[in-house]
């Protein structure tokens, strides 16, 4: 029974209710790069991560934007699927995920039939939002620095670090981390080097260590 993943959604509901849940979830497995949905296409089943990590994207003539990262526990693509809308973002394995599927008509019975899991859908949603609200202030205010140290310090958080070597527990490439930061892959680059010249992260391949998180704070409310 995975209806665990799904996180304090359902915490509310019968044993009973569990059952039929767990009896009517698919697990899908994507491997590292492999997409999820496409811009476009309409969603069957709320969708939540298992293992692994997901990026929702949204792609450009010349670039890609990633919006957010969504971990295990977390849901997905829900506003298109309330919305009975098209996707209007993309979704892709940024590691090797399992995905839990419930079918849309159970999520929306249980959605119209039980309080408690329409009151955790709508906080999740506002959450989501908020989250989204902050993003979109920082991108289109900071310049290049803050909004790489912004990015550096979301992810830490998301993703929790080393107790030992304080580096990331997330393996990003360097335009992964560029497409979350609004940047350029060539400006992240150059600005992680000035990082590790100051001091403030060490780089290790795609392991990135945080030295300093207050230096990082600093660079980040500086903008």
């Amino acid at each position: 029974m995975h209806i665990y993943s799904f996180g304090t959604i359902f915490r509310g509901i019968s044993a009973e209710d569990k059952k039929l849940i767990a009896a009517s979830e698919t697990v899908k497995s994507f491997m590292r790069g492999e997409v999820i949905y496409n811009v476009g296409d309409r969603p069957s089943h709320l969708l939540c991560v298992i293992e692994g990590t997901v990026k929702i994207c949204v792609t450009g003539l010349d670039r890609c934007q990633i919006v957010r990262f969504v971990c295990p526990g977390e849901f997905f693509g829900l506003r298109p699927l309330l919305a009975r809308e098209r996707y209007v973002l993309s979704a892709y394995a940024v590691s090797d995920v399992k995905i839990l599927c419930m079918p849309t008509p159970l999520f929306l019975k249980f959605l119209t039939t039980h309080p408690s899991v329409s009151i955790a859908v709508a906080s999740e949603i506002a959450t989501c939002l908020g989250t989204i609200d902050k993003r979109l202030v920082s991108l289109t205010q900071k310049h290049t620095r803050g909004r790489l140290a912004e990015a550096l310090l979301d992810i830490s958080s998301r993703f929790g670090r080393d107790f030992n070597s304080g580096a990331i527990c997330c393996l990003l490439t360097r335009e992964e981390i560029a497409c979350y930061a609004n940047m350029t892959t060539a400006n992240a680059i150059r600005t992680l080097s000035d990082f590790v010249a100051e001091g403030i992260i060490s780089l290790k391949g795609r392991q990135i260590s945080i030295l300093d998180e207050k230096g990082l704070h600093r660079i980040c409310n500086l903008g």
